[in-house]
């Protein structure tokens, strides 16, 4: 090699011999400008950078822990408002049983069918409240197993079904001592307020129907 090309040579490689040894020493340009070392997997086909994958991992968890959430937090809701229209039927025919109408029909009124077998009738809060506050009949009466499944889009509709047992009186004589029915009834909320929006009540095999008078 020519004198100038071998110097070209050694100047650009940056190549020294004044090693103990005798050898030469060549640092390569691109030697000091390596690219960072980048994880990843070999598939057939291809090379998939681990860095990507870890991401997509990421923003998957991320929206099943979302997901995730959401569900515990609805679950939570329905059982709240299954626990109130539980409540709101108990204490409802406590004040019954005591003579008075705690008025659970909706502002607008419901559609009611007793267990007097009578025709459906539509009923305001008024007229069934004057129902049970103006009877000379105490009805001592108890819900059994209460059931509520809640419907609609908003979750704001609900159907109950439970049993209806007890006794009705008059002067502190019993004159029904059998009653036992069956309910179903529809809630509606409105501003936050389970209210009753039609029901109806049936007698059961060997049981008695509602005297209101």
């Amino acid at each position: 090699m020519p004198v100038v090309d071998r110097f070209i040579y050694l100047r650009h490689s940056k190549a020294w011999t004044d090693q103990e040894d005798g050898t030469t020493k060549i640092d390569l340009p691109f030697s000091q400008h390596q690219a960072p070392h980048s994880w990843g997997f070999l598939f057939v086909g291809g090379w998939v950078d681990s860095n990507v994958v870890y991401k997509k991992v990421g923003v998957i968890i991320m929206k099943n822990y979302k997901l995730i959430i959401f569900v515990l937090l609805t679950c939570s809701l329905l059982a709240n408002d299954k626990e109130m229209i539980t409540s709101v039927i108990k204490d409802n025919w406590i004040s019954i049983s005591k003579g008075k109408s705690p008025n659970i029909l909706s502002p607008n009124g419901a559609w009611i069918a007793t267990s007097e077998g009578s025709f459906w009738q539509f009923d305001s809060p008024e007229d069934n409240r004057a129902r049970i506050e103006e009877s000379p009949n105490i009805l001592n009466i108890k819900p059994h197993h209460i059931n509520v499944e809640i419907f609609g889009s908003k979750k704001d509709v609900a159907y109950v079904v439970y049993y209806l047992a007890g006794t009705i009186e008059r002067d502190d004589k019993i004159i029904v001592p059998n009653y036992r029915t069956r309910a179903s009834t529809i809630f509606k909320k409105e501003s936050g307020k389970w209210y009753q929006v039609g029901s109806h009540f049936s007698p059961m095999h060997s049981g008695s129907g509602v005297k209101f008078d």
